[in-house]
Formats: structure tokens, sequence, C-alpha cells
């Protein structure tokens, strides 16, 4: 599983602060683009989804919304690391980033990270992406950038079969 900590993400990479000066929804839904080429990852927002955003992705989580109500993303991810949900979170949040690395989670940069999915192909199947996070969290040093590098190396490896 991978969560993105939306907002921050959108306030981190400069290809959706630009696009968050023109339109809120434009860069969420850049965002959403992104996350989707992940199978399992989700990305989670702040409080409520602005108006008119209608996306209704399984993918998409509004932290405050009627049926978690959580307000804000941070307590989200925490809840469900807390509650046995083994992942990987796209952060610069140093709070948030801080509490994860001490429950063992792996914290990645959203620059980075969103760089990375823009210019690969997803992994085609689950299972890459399952073998490229066991390889992370069982492999020496388990840092962001061992995970992008075995990311990158899944999305190869997918790509040649």
């Amino acid at each position: 599983m991978v969560y993105v900590d939306g907002h921050n993400t959108l306030h981190t990479v400069p290809e959706l602060r630009e696009l968050m000066q023109r339109s809120i929804v434009t860069a969420m839904q850049r965002l959403i683009g992104r996350v989707k080429q992940i199978p399992g990852a989700i990305v989670v927002f702040d409080g409520n989804p602005p108006s008119p955003f209608t996306n209704t992705d399984s993918n998409v989580v509004f932290a405050n919304a009627a049926d978690h109500k959580y307000e804000r993303a941070d307590n989200y991810i925490l809840n469900k690391i807390r509650t046995g949900s083994q992942a990987n979170v796209v952060t610069r949040d140093s709070a948030l980033a801080g509490t994860l690395r001490q429950l063992g989670v792996t914290v990645i940069d959203p620059v980075e990270w969103f760089g990375t999915a823009g210019k690969t192909t997803a992994p085609k199947s689950h299972h890459t992406l399952n073998r490229t996070i066991q390889e992370q969290k069982h492999g020496p040093g388990g840092t962001k950038e061992e995970w992008v590098k075995l990311f990158k190396r899944g999305v190869d490896e997918e790509n040649e079969e």
C-alpha cells in the first residue's frame, strides 16, 4: 500500500503548485492521475472535497468526509498505519514523517515520487509492486532512494515481460 499525503504533495511538487494557482481541482486531478498508475495506492486529502470536485474513485480519500472524520490526512494515514496497514507514505510533512519512521514506515519525498510516477509506466501487475515493496522492506537500508530505485527496477522488469 502507498499512501500519498495529498495537500502536502500539491504544495511540494512545483508542477502541482503551479496548477493550484489556476485551479485546485485541476491540480488534484493531475495528482490523482499519477496515483491511479500504482495499484493499491491511495491519495488522502485534508478536509472535505472542494466544490465542484466530482471524483469518486476508491483510491481518493478526503479525511473529513462523512465516512472518515479524521479532519486531516496525517491523522487518517497514521490511523491506517497503527491499525496494521503495511505501507509506504509519500509526504514531506516533517512531523508526520518522523512519526512514520519511528513506526518503521518508509517515507518517500513527493518531488521524487511524482517525477518517478510521471516518467515511467506503472507496473502492470500488483505482484510487481508487491515484490518491489517486499524487496525494499527486507533489503538493506530501506531508504527512500532505495525504494525509488527498486520501483524503477520493478517497472523495467515488468516492461520487459
